[in-house]
């Protein structure tokens, strides 16, 4: 069996229609059908979202071992729905990079800027004392 026809099974298995599958992986919805039908295979980003709805990439790219990771591995599909961003937070992230950059007169490629930001984000959103400042430079001392 192709990439694509386990694609397929697992997205049968699930009881999704294709559009559901790809709104499911953040992944936009004719990619997905390309994936299917082996017109496209999945890239790292389509791979990690696989595996964060669940799906063992071993399994998928060669069809060796159980479909699915491990239950404690797995990512229900009710919490792979996307959170609402934090507009201000996201801000003050974007903000915090770009100043950063210039102060110390660095530059980034897009991707990598947008990483950057992101794991600012995200290590701003699990900071539970709200020390976004601290935070901020731990994040910083990685871009250095």
């Amino acid at each position: 069996m192709t990439i694509g026809g386990r694609i397929k099974q697992w997205r049968a298995e699930k009881g999704l229609k294709q559009d559901e599958a790809s709104s499911l992986l953040g992944i936009p919805y004719s990619t997905y059908q390309k994936y299917e039908i082996n017109d496209k295979k999945p890239g790292a980003y389509a791979l990690e979202a696989f595996a964060n709805v669940g799906i063992n990439i071993n399994w998928l790219l060669t069809g060796i071992g159980s479909m699915l990771l491990k239950e404690n591995e797995t990512v229900s599909i009710s919490t792979a729905t996307p959170q609402p961003l934090d507009m201000e937070l996201l801000q003050f992230c974007i903000e915090a990079v770009e100043s950063e950059l210039v102060k110390n007169d660095m530059a980034l490629e897009p991707k990598a800027k947008a990483d950057v930001i992101r794991l600012m984000y995200l290590y701003c959103m699990l900071d539970a004392n709200n020390k976004q400042s601290a935070t901020v430079a731990r994040v910083l001392k990685l871009v250095a």
